[in-house]
């Protein structure tokens, strides 16, 4: 029995033992059944994943390709973004010539391109508006919104702000196996620390832009990055490059989320090009400093000049027409004005103090020179015989020095007095008076604001041969009574061996004789002082006549005037009483020099100068009145500038005395005889309006400045400050510029954000306030898209609105423009002019890539791209920068 158990127990024992093996084999096969389907499945998964990559990289290889037929050969394109309303945010767009005309503007969105052919030249509006519109369809099929999680982008709950169409891609066999969507956004509409938030000031009165530094990445308005965040952020550096570096300075995520769409790490170069709508669009806008100094443009400043005149004659033919003394003139005549023009850019811009000449020798620029406002001639009949008569004459002139800087001592001077009168002894005895030509050496300092007397050498003239006779020499008060019969006395004037100034030039026109300085009539009866006094064209007219207004007291406008000097003196006690020197004319005769109230309609005066004192006697030389001078008070009165330096912002143009021939009403001068189109007729008061609002004329819509390609700030889309660069192909280029057609507001803040004018010392506190800021941001953005620099004319009335600044800028001013010197209502432009752009070489693109199902389109794998495109000098789009999302 017992060995009957045995067989049986081991029977049980050899069926488990079989069964054990089956259940072991059986579960080694089930395992490597299940290993096969994991590695299908992975391998499955794999495919989807690398599919949705491939996607991805069509997207933005298609992004890059899209970018370059915007571009073409265009060197200068333009980059700006679509006004759309409702729940879209806007799209970048490229455009070829403006930013106005949708059928010259690639979308930079996915989308069906052949929608876009034919640009940039006839493209259908229609298509590129079904372009746009095609993000709208919200299906899951058609569109995607590419901020991924509301965080990619930036942080936002609103599904629709960053919707893009979806693109199908098929495979080699015409299988729909995927899909991809992106959408681009302008690089440069960001602030990058490297360039931005240095901190330094915005309060220098002439270093309007130390560099883009003066941009802060914290404000009173927004903060881009805490206070405490900004160093941090800087000294992340070249060493730290990457997308998202940044977010290294951010306590959380969350916190970078927010911020980082305003942020940037992009160092590319921004070139400086002139608008593809003018003729030389797409050439390398001109360097100023270099065309006013560089002997390759000219060897003389005269040359470098004219070279400047005609880049602006050629690329904006109807700016010679602000003069209208010249719109009636042949060509040649009206470049007459674009050269006065440029030489007074040469000389502001060039290292010495002589006066550039143009068209001929008219002392067209402006230098470091005083100008003359008033001469005096004394005479005194010395010895009388019966065969002969000596008369000892002088001269004294009185200069002013309207310029911020101080004209140095040890010059020589000269000035020579022409055609005087003809000297009647007796009835029918004349003799000529000789020409008075004399120089002296002056050791005065003539300090900014400052007017001073001169005194030249006495100069003395024997009459002989005359018949035996008492009488008292003399002389008429008109032109028949001057040498050649018809013109008035004329003066030349020299200034360190240089023309600077005169009171016309010879021949004016056939038959004018209205020009140079009146001589009244007058007897040399004794042996005692006799003066005659001419000064500058200012008031003419009483009662009926009181509106005849001339230079308005402007020395700038007395050369090449064909309008006579007239004497204030009629007899030798109006010497005594009605002459004024070392100061401005204040009798209240037609001579009266009031600046405050004739510059109303030009560059705006807030003050009067030092008034001149008189003699109080006709044995008082004018050189011997005292002055009332006194630097501290005047000194900051003085209203034009002269920098014999670089220019630091194109906006220091506005610096630039404006020689147009104009009157208040924009009608050229009438001055003489028939001398309304005079070539030489010579206007006065105007510098040019770069950083204020143009000088409009709506009685008289025909001479309007204000119209397109007369405006004054259109020269600086054809001229720049800054250096050719090697990182930018034969063009001037700067970094950290901000483009004004794409930034956000929070960015556009930080380019004015404290802004101080201080270029007016009356009123050096004030800066321009946030509220001002956020509300001229709002221009800034309401008027778009602005096709060149020069369409920022736009907000430059809110620039000189006196309430945007605090404390008031000037506080006796009414609300409205601010009553401070010119040059300190176009400050704050200037100092914003250098950081803006409306042209981007780098963008930010977005790119979704999604694997298909072939048969049932249903999404697989997704991966998500982020990138940096930067258009290279020679204006191909490379993929500098690349970052997959988790």
């Amino acid at each position: 029995m017992r060995a009957e158990t045995d067989r049986q127990k081991l029977k049980a024992s050899s069926l488990i033992t079989t069964l054990l093996v089956i259940v072991v084999l059986s579960t080694i096969v089930v395992a490597f059944m299940r290993s096969m389907s994991i590695e299908r499945a992975i391998s499955r998964s794999f495919l989807s994943k690398e599919q949705a990559k491939l996607a991805a990289e069509a997207g933005l290889n298609m992004a890059a390709e899209q970018i370059q037929s915007a571009v073409g050969t265009n060197q200068a394109y333009l980059v700006g973004q679509t006004n759309d309303a409702g729940g879209f945010g806007p799209v970048t767009v490229i455009g070829y010539r403006n930013l106005t005309n949708l059928s010259q503007m690639v979308p930079l969105i996915s989308g069906n391109m052949t929608l876009l052919s034919g640009y940039p030249t006839n493209a259908a509006t229609t298509n590129i508006q079904r372009f746009l519109d095609a993000r709208n369809d919200s299906a899951a099929g058609k569109t995607v919104n590419l901020n991924r999680n509301n965080s990619l982008i930036t942080a936002t709950n609103n599904p629709n702000a960053f919707r893009a169409p979806w693109v199908y891609v098929t495979g080699v066999g015409g299988e729909t196996n995927a899909r991809y969507a992106y959408i681009i956004l302008d690089e440069c509409s960001r602030l990058n620390p490297r360039f931005h938030g240095a901190g330094l000031p915005r309060n220098n009165p002439t270093n309007w832009f130390p560099g883009s530094g003066v941009m802060p990445l914290s404000t009173g308005g927004t903060n881009l990055l805490e206070t405490n965040q900004v160093a941090a952020a800087r000294a992340l550096g070249t060493n730290a490059l990457g997308l998202h570096a940044m977010g290294q300075v951010f306590a959380s995520a969350d916190l970078y989320n927010k911020k980082k769409h305003l942020l940037s790490t992009d160092e590319t170069w921004g070139p400086d090009y002139i608008p593809a709508s003018l003729p030389e669009g797409g050439r390398p806008k001109y360097n100023v400093n270099d065309l006013a100094t560089n002997a390759s443009f000219g060897s003389t400043p005269e040359l470098r000049a004219e070279k400047i005149a005609a880049i602006i004659s050629s690329n904006l033919p109807g700016f010679q027409l602000r003069d209208p003394s010249l719109r009636t003139n042949s060509s040649s005549d009206q470049q007459r004005y674009l050269k006065r023009l440029a030489a007074g850019i040469v000389d502001y811009i060039d290292s010495d103090s002589s006066v550039t000449t143009a068209n001929g020798g008219e002392p067209a620029g402006r230098d470091l020179f005083p100008l003359v406002t008033a001469i005096g001639e004394r005479f005194r009949k010395v010895a009388q015989t019966s065969t002969s008569t000596t008369i000892e004459s002088q001269a004294f002139v009185q200069v002013w020095n309207p310029y911020t800087t101080t004209i140095s001592a040890g010059t020589t001077v000269r000035i020579v007095i022409k055609n005087r009168m003809r000297v009647n002894f007796g009835t029918g005895i004349v003799r000529t008076f000789a020409n008075y030509d004399q120089a002296t050496n002056t050791s005065m300092t003539i300090r900014p604001g400052e007017f001073v007397v001169l005194e030249f050498p006495t100069a003395s003239q024997t009459f002989t041969s005359l018949q035996a006779t008492t009488s008292s020499p003399n002389w008429g008060a008109s032109p028949t009574e001057t040498v050649d019969t018809i013109t008035h006395v004329p003066f030349e004037f020299y200034w360190n061996g240089g023309l600077v100034d005169m009171s016309r030039r010879d021949p004016v026109a056939p038959g004018e004789a209205n020009a140079g300085m009146v001589r009244n009539g007058k007897t040399l009866s004794s042996n005692g002082e006799h003066y005659q006094v001419s000064f500058i064209c200012s008031y003419n007219g009483t009662g009926a006549n009181a509106t005849l207004w001339r230079f308005a007291g402007d020395p700038r406008g007395n050369y090449l005037s064909n309008y006579d000097w007239g004497g204030t003196i009629s007899s030798d006690t109006s010497y005594a009483n009605n002459t004024r020197w070392n100061g401005i004319q204040t009798q209240t005769q037609y001579r009266w020099q009031h600046y405050g109230t004739t510059w109303a309609a030009r560059d705006f005066v807030p003050s009067d100068f030092v008034s001149g004192r008189s003699p109080g006697s006709i044995n008082v030389k004018p050189s011997a009145v005292p002055s009332d001078y006194v630097e501290s008070s005047e000194g900051p009165k003085a209203i034009g500038v002269i920098a014999n330096r670089a220019m630091t912002s194109i906006g220091e143009l506005g610096h630039i005395y404006d020689p147009a021939q104009a009157d208040d009403f924009g009608n050229p001068y009438t001055g003489g005889v028939g001398a309304n189109n005079s070539p030489f007729t010579s206007g006065g008061g105007r510098t040019l309006r770069i950083g204020q609002p143009e000088f409009n004329y709506t009685n008289n819509p025909a001479n309007n400045w204000t119209n397109n390609g007369r405006r004054a700030v259109e020269l600086i889309d054809l001229f720049t400050v800054n250096r050719t660069n090697a990182n930018v192909t034969n063009a001037p280029a700067a970094r950290g510029r901000i483009n004004i057609n794409t930034a956000p507001a929070e960015v556009l803040e930080a380019l004015l954000y404290g802004i101080s004018p201080t270029s007016d010392r009356r009123f050096t506190n004030s800066v321009i306030t946030t509220n001002a800021i956020a509300l001229i941001v709002r221009d800034i953005i309401t008027n778009r898209p602005y096709s060149k620099l020069s369409d920022l004319q736009r907000i430059t009335p809110a620039l000189v609105n006196a309430t945007n600044y605090s404390p008031l800028l000037n506080s006796n001013t009414a609300q409205g423009v601010a009553a401070v010197a010119d040059r300190a209502r176009e400050e704050s432009f200037a100092k914003m002019i250098e950081l803006c752009t409306v042209q981007s070489r780098a963008f930010r693109i977005f790119v979704i890539g999604e694997s298909l199902n072939p048969k049932t389109l249903k999404p697989g794998s997704q991966a998500v791209l982020e990138g940096i495109i930067r258009v290279s000098p020679l204006l191909t789009p490379e993929v500098v920068e690349k970052r997959w999302e988790n």
